[in-house]
């Protein structure tokens, strides 16, 4: 098992919950999901970031948003197509890209 820096992964939380205002009596950890568990997708998820990556100085430009997040609102034909599935993706996977300084696949999995 992977242990995590615990000063880095407060700095994630702390600069999360400055900009979505979660409460601090909610649990947030490495395990937490950003689509799933804090509701953040689509055009909110992109610009977030973006913010991520000049506030920690990580590159995303190879990281694939869409392969982890729903785009934003409804496509017209959403109902002919097959529900893609997403990758799950953590605070923990933030945490890894800031030790990295880039944010891409081989960070993620690896």
């Amino acid at each position: 098992m992977e242990t995590i820096d615990t000063d880095l992964l407060q700095k994630v939380i702390s600069f999360m919950r400055a900009k979505y205002g979660f409460s601090y009596i909610e649990v947030v950890d490495e395990n937490t999901r950003l689509e799933d568990d804090l509701g953040i997708t689509g055009d909110e998820a992109y610009e977030f970031f973006i913010e991520y990556g000049k506030e920690f100085n990580v590159d995303v430009s190879r990281f694939m948003f869409a392969d982890y997040f729903s785009a934003e609102g409804l496509d017209f034909f959403s109902f002919l197509k097959k529900k893609r599935e997403r990758k799950p993706f953590t605070i923990g996977d933030l945490v890894k890209g800031i030790v990295a300084r880039r944010l891409d696949e081989d960070v993620i999995v690896g």
